[in-house]
């Protein structure tokens, strides 16, 4: 069974949701099949996850400290025992920044990634924790698709003056200006 792994790697959580493919029907559909998160990563990590099909709800302890690295794997091989036929052919990744280039849900080729890597230094916390999860899964599944929803995205849609702070036009041109975040959140709310 063809699925989708959607992915919100923050700075110390990692949610999750699974949605299959059913080819069945004439129109291709999704059909969520659980989600979770996995928190308190390098601290007490907890992972969570609800299936929805019968709304049952699993709770494990990862061993404590565990980071990003071991609850990804820890992840991977959980939907590997619990879902044996589950095949991952696209994931789908919130990432907080695009910087001034990236506006729109995006293909995550290598070029992409390395761009994405620069920006880290406009969202310290989060940038490097949402890309780690491209790093990760390409290891495990070298073929599937990736594609990255961006919270800088939405602002992009304001007027230009808007995102301009009170400096020299110069510094704007090297990519100092108001990105806006959350869009994501935005978006699903508007």
């Amino acid at each position: 069974m063809q699925a989708i792994l959607c992915l919100n790697t923050g700075s110390s959580s990692i949610k999750f949701a699974i949605y299959t493919i059913n080819e069945k029907t004439s129109k291709e559909s999704l059909n969520l099949l659980g989600k979770g998160n996995i928190s308190g990563i390098s601290q007490m990590p907890l992972f969570s996850f609800i299936h929805s099909a019968n709304n049952t709800d699993l709770t494990v302890s990862l061993p404590d400290y565990s980071g990003f690295d071991e609850s990804f794997q820890f992840l991977i091989d959980w939907l590997s025992r619990t879902y044996p036929n589950l095949k991952i052919v696209a994931a789908g990744h919130r990432i907080v920044h695009g910087g001034m280039h990236i506006t729109q849900p995006t293909l995550l080729t290598k070029e992409v990634v390395d761009y994405l890597t620069t920006l880290a230094p406009l969202a310290p916390l989060h940038q490097l924790n949402n890309l780690k999860g491209i790093t990760v899964l390409n290891k495990l599944y070298p073929k599937i698709i990736h594609i990255g929803c961006f919270d800088t995205a939405f602002h992009h849609t304001q007027p230009a003056l808007n995102s301009l702070y009170a400096l020299p036009l110069s510094f704007t041109n090297e990519g100092i200006k108001k990105y806006g975040f959350h869009g994501l959140s935005y978006t699903y709310i508007a």
